[in-house]
């Protein structure tokens, strides 16, 4: 498991702790073996009355439009269709629950009606959607959080702690991937004019622009992604095209040359395929590296070399590596990658071949 992976997890599994265990394991219990819902008392049924805890549970649940479980099915079907996931089914029902389970208003409620009745059933271990449930059922809980009410708490971006810069980075490696199915279905001699045999410079631009405007229109993902390629204001540059058994000479967008034009002079579908998927990767691999250079470093201990100098050290939350930043001494304070710790006669020791420094000389900062 990857540092980023495992520093993850820990902020998930406490913001699960915060956020959902508490109120189920205090407001409700989920017993199906008992054929039913017990309240925070362990008494059968749902008094609002009973409790401080279910006085807030109650007030909670006015948030809801307490939808039947039709309307939920009906809502996340049409939500979600099209979506190529087998289980989609298991997916709704499993949603339906677990809102109806955290928001039902007491026995006559709707959402009580769709708890009682559903046929999907959790593990005892299980006390929310998070525990075990696909991303897609999580997805379809908040779904009917947005459209019929309930705890914002919930929202699946603050369950996992996704930063903005996190949610951001989803976002466009999303967009990525749809970019990927949107060239793979287009036709590139799409992209290719020919002007007027006397058009002069500027009939020349217009017919470039328009152009541009229009696939613009038809690629809206690649356009956004790489803008380059829709830049109105590049030059152009002389191709071929072969259409059926026709042949024309014309234009391109130059910055489309690289990418259109294959080796006999011709526009070249499979290339262009080819060539802007690799285009898309580099941007992904771009977005990642620079996620990456903005770690936020948070420093652990720190490490004196002199008077004049010194280093702050940040331990990987396995404790194989570490980075290490300039504290003071420098003009131009610099940080490291990760450097590995290496056991050099039995001790650690941070980059021994560069850094050089024994963890036992370090101290933690407090």
């Amino acid at each position: 498991m990857s540092k980023y992976d495992k520093q993850r997890l820990i902020e998930v599994m406490q913001r699960l702790d915060k956020t959902f265990k508490p109120r189920l394991a205090e407001n409700i219990h989920n017993t199906p073996q008992m054929g039913g819902i017990l309240n925070s008392k362990g008494t059968a049924g749902y008094n609002p009355d009973t409790s401080k805890q279910d006085k807030e549970y109650a007030a909670m649940n006015k948030k809801t439009n307490d939808p039947t479980k039709e309307e939920m099915a009906s809502l996340l079907q049409n939500k979600f269709q099209g979506m190529a996931d087998e289980n989609i089914e298991f997916d709704i029902a499993a949603a339906i629950y677990w809102f109806a389970s955290d928001y039902h208003g007491g026995q006559n409620s709707n959402l009580y009606s769709a708890l009682s009745t559903s046929d999907y059933r959790p593990s005892p271990m299980h006390s929310s959607i998070e525990d075990d449930e696909s991303e897609t059922a999580t997805q379809m809980y908040q779904e009917l959080i947005n459209t019929f009410g309930g705890a914002q708490e919930h929202s699946v971006d603050e369950v996992f702690g996704w930063s903005a810069k996190e949610k951001e980075t989803k976002g466009n490696n999303e967009k990525i991937e749809a970019a990927k199915q949107e060239i793979q279905k287009y036709n590139f001699n799409r992209i290719f004019f020919m002007p007027a045999k006397n058009a002069d410079a500027n009939d020349l631009k217009q017919s470039k622009v328009v152009r541009i405007n229009g696939i613009t229109q038809e690629l809206p993902l690649l356009a956004e992604l790489l803008p380059q390629l829709f830049d109105v204001n590049q030059g152009a540059s002389s191709i071929r095209m072969k259409s059926g058994a026709n042949e024309y000479e014309g234009m391109i967008p130059l910055n489309w040359a690289n990418i259109l034009r294959g080796t006999d002079g011709y526009i070249n579908q499979d290339q262009a395929v080819q060539r802007l998927n690799q285009e898309l990767d580099g941007f992904s691999q771009k977005m990642g590296m620079q996620e990456q250079q903005e770690e936020e470093f948070v420093p652990h201990d720190s490490y004196t070399v002199s008077n004049s100098g010194g280093y702050e050290i940040m331990l990987s939350d396995d404790g194989d590596a570490a980075k290490v930043r300039d504290a003071f001494g420098s003009d131009n304070p610099e940080t490291s990658d990760w450097l590995e710790i290496v056991y050099v006669s039995g001790k650690p020791v941070i980059d021994p071949s560069g850094y050089n420094i024994p963890l036992s000389h370090v101290m933690r900062i407090r």
